[in-house]
């Protein structure tokens, strides 16, 4: 059985979009095949426990970070989780003698609909696991990250089925995972760009009067 660890590096923790989409990845995965672990770097944040998740993350088969775009990168606790999960992986003596290191992806979204913006986000974590020496396979960067965890109607499921349908590849990525890395993929909800920024203005609106 593949050991598979998903690391939410969103400051949100639980009530985030990361935290929806690793929800709907896992929903596809196999139990029979596959045992999923999830970490949230908001709470080890907190409890200061960075020790066992280091070992845990180092024994796992294959790593999925998840997390949201700030300004085309990862979010600062993120950043600094990754600075600590390298120092130890380089100095940790057992995990060095393993035959072979976790294979780690990504799955990042963002406020733009535009899901390209992400490319710079991966590019730093593909550079974090050649430090590291983890073997980076490839991320997913999503589009109008904050509608993919709206409530599902018949429109936004809709909408939604080019990201989950991402999802559901990364899935069977994650269960029969290819030799070699490959190309990112980019992806958005389908809506046109107009639709989704006048929403995203209107409620960005709402959100700054409710807080007179």
């Amino acid at each position: 059985m593949s050991k598979i660890c998903f690391v939410n590096g969103s400051p949100r923790g639980k009530n985030s979009g990361s935290s929806y989409l690793i929800e709907r990845t896992v929903a596809f995965l196999n139990d029979k095949k596959t045992e999923a672990v999830i970490i949230y770097i908001s709470d080890l944040l907190k409890s200061g426990e960075y020790q066992s998740a280091f070992e845990s993350i180092a024994m796992m088969d294959r790593i999925v970070f998840a997390f949201p775009l700030y300004q085309d990168s990862p979010p600062g606790i993120m950043l600094d989780f990754l600075g600590k999960l390298e120092a130890y992986l380089l100095t940790d003596n057992e995990n060095r003698k393993r035959d072979s290191l976790p294979q780690v992806y990504a799955i990042v979204n963002s406020g733009f609909i535009e899901s390209r913006n992400n490319r710079h986000a991966l590019k730093i974590l593909a550079h974090f696991c050649r430090r590291a020496g983890l073997n980076w396979q490839y991320g997913l960067g999503i589009g109008a990250g904050e509608f993919m965890k709206k409530q599902d109607n018949l429109l936004y499921l809709w909408m939604k089925q080019p990201v989950i349908k991402a999802l559901s590849a990364l899935c069977n990525e994650l269960e029969n995972p290819s030799r070699h890395p490959q190309d990112n993929v980019f992806v958005s909800p389908g809506m046109p760009a107009f639709i989704y920024n006048f929403a995203a203005n209107k409620e960005w609106r709402n959100r700054m009067e409710c807080k007179k």
